[in-house]
């Protein structure tokens, strides 16, 4: 209520307010999502302009990349197990609040095993294209020494950076054990 002067005394008259409408939440939430695409998307283009023309060359690229890693995701078991390794790999840092140098070597070591696995299997896809496999009796056997020699040649990569992982990960979490066990 609010006060208002007469000409001889005060009156308290009573505020006229509006009752407010509560708006639904899907509602507010649309509008602050709408909102939220508007402001991304305005600081994207003005981004987008201010950046040198390389930078936007190698930008223009990542759909390739997340397709290049899809594929490989689909198609190679081994893919994802070294994802699945390595995640264990940060999980465990984290829990161990391991120093920043280790980290250093855990994304090392997880670079090169998902570098190894995707030139893996496009060099298995090259030479399956290049020389199909036969069907012999129940099993697959591969027709040409050229295609095995490239395929066991890719697969000796991935196995070193498998090698490299381990030996990472046991220089890492050997202590930390170590001292979790004693």
């Amino acid at each position: 209520m609010q006060a208002q002067k007469s000409e001889t005394d005060l009156v308290l008259v009573p505020e006229v307010t509006t009752p407010k409408v509560e708006e639904p939440r899907e509602a507010v939430l649309r509008r602050l999502r709408k909102k939220l695409v508007e402001i991304w998307q305005l600081g994207c283009r003005n981004l987008w302009e201010h950046l040198p023309t390389k930078a936007k060359e190698h930008l223009a690229k990542l759909p390739v990349i997340w397709n290049g890693f899809l594929i490989n995701w689909r198609e190679s078991s081994g893919f994802r197990l070294h994802w699945y390794a390595d995640g264990l790999a940060f999980l465990l840092g984290v829990i161990f609040l391991v120093p920043w140098n280790a980290w250093f070597w855990l994304f090392a070591a997880c670079t090169l095993k998902a570098m190894a696995e995707a030139f893996n299997t496009s060099h298995e896809k090259h030479a399956d294209y290049e020389w199909p496999r036969k069907k012999y009796g129940s099993e697959l056997v591969q027709n040409s020494k050229w295609a095995k020699d490239i395929k066991d040649s890719a697969s000796y990569g991935v196995g070193m950076t498998v090698i490299f992982s381990l030996f990472v990960w046991a220089a890492i979490f050997t202590p930390e054990f170590w001292e979790l066990l004693s």
